[in-house]
């Protein structure tokens, strides 16, 4: 499970309460500061022990008025034998194509891909369907296709690419979330409307773990 969450140390953070609500194991790393020693990053929850777990710092990108440190967070849980490697991103929002996928090959050469076998990398990609000039919208360009393009070069499933949008805003429908997904065999997936903790809806996988399918690189 990746979320995206507060951590306020003045009371326990959202990352605790959620996992001692739902009874599992995690790790958070905060990305940037809020209000005071408040912060805002990244979890990963698990039903099973995290190992290896590492802070991956993102490049800091110059975007007008909304300029934030952004970072990567990985682990690795062993289920019943089977080693499976997670990773859970927050990019940057105003970015065009080329620098958002600049920040993913930082994580992805942290986390030796091509030595992996089982990997699950899931988060808020902010893929949003437009080109920025100064951190402006000028065009459209669909910058998701060009991530999944990327990520299947690299030798990963784009699997939720018919799950719907993940973030509405008024009349607008975004596909801001992605999980991608390499040696394993996926199930399902789907966007769960329902819950409305965030401005994003969650975004879930169901994998088979018996099945290691064999992918290949460009």
């Amino acid at each position: 499970d990746h979320r995206d969450l507060h951590s306020f140390p003045t009371r326990r953070s959202s990352d605790l309460r959620l996992s001692r609500a739902l009874g599992l194991k995690y790790t958070y790393a905060p990305g940037h500061t809020l209000k005071g020693r408040d912060t805002h990053g990244l979890a990963i929850l698990s039903k099973y022990d995290l190992m290896d777990i590492k802070i991956v710092p993102l490049p800091l990108n110059a975007i007008f008025f909304r300029s934030q440190k952004r970072i990567a967070l990985t682990a690795t849980c062993n289920i019943d034998g089977v080693e499976l490697t997670l990773a859970n991103v927050h990019l940057d929002t105003l970015l065009n194509s080329r620098k958002r996928i600049e920040q993913i090959k930082i994580l992805m050469k942290s986390m030796d891909h091509r030595a992996s076998k089982r990997i699950v990398i899931g988060g808020d990609f902010n893929t949003t369907p437009f080109y920025f000039y100064r951190s402006l919208p000028v065009f459209y360009q669909n910058q998701r296709r060009l991530m999944n393009n990327y990520f299947t070069q690299e030798g990963f499933l784009c699997i939720c690419n018919k799950s719907g949008y993940t973030m509405k805003a008024g009349l607008l429908r975004f596909h801001l979330d992605d999980i991608y997904t390499r040696g394993l065999r996926v199930v399902q997936c789907g966007v769960e409307h329902s819950v409305s903790a965030s401005d994003h809806n969650p975004l879930w996988i169901d994998i088979d773990l018996s099945v290691n399918i064999i992918t290949k690189t460009s």
